[in-house]
This record gives C-alpha cells, sequence and structure tokens, in this order.
C-alpha cells in the first residue's frame, strides 16, 4: 500500500500533466513501479474525467 502522501502528490503531477506518458513521469517522480503508475493514471483519468 503507498502512503498517503505519495497518493496526493500523483493526483497533483496527474492533474498537472499535459502529456499522454504521464505514467513514465509518475515512476521517476515517485519512486513506484511503472505497474503502479499506470494503474495510479488510470484510476485517476477515469474519477477526474466523470466530473
Amino acid at each position: 500500500m503507498l502512503p498517503l502522501a505519495i497518493c496526493f502528490l500523483a493526483v497533483y503531477l496527474i492533474g498537472q500533466a499535459k502529456i499522454s506518458t504521464f505514467s513514465l513521469a509518475l515512476v521517476w517522480q515517485l519512486g513506484v513501479s511503472y505497474r503502479t503508475a499506470l494503474l495510479m493514471h488510470s484510476k485517476m483519468i477515469q474519477v477526474l474525467s466523470e466530473q
């Protein structure tokens, strides 16, 4: 499980993203695996697009 601070940082970074390959940037900036970054990115984009 990821710390809450990492999740909040990911939400902020994804909200600021302007490129579609942002999952790779999450790997580098948050220090998580690519699979974790891709999962976080896709779930957050889904939630943000529903609003």
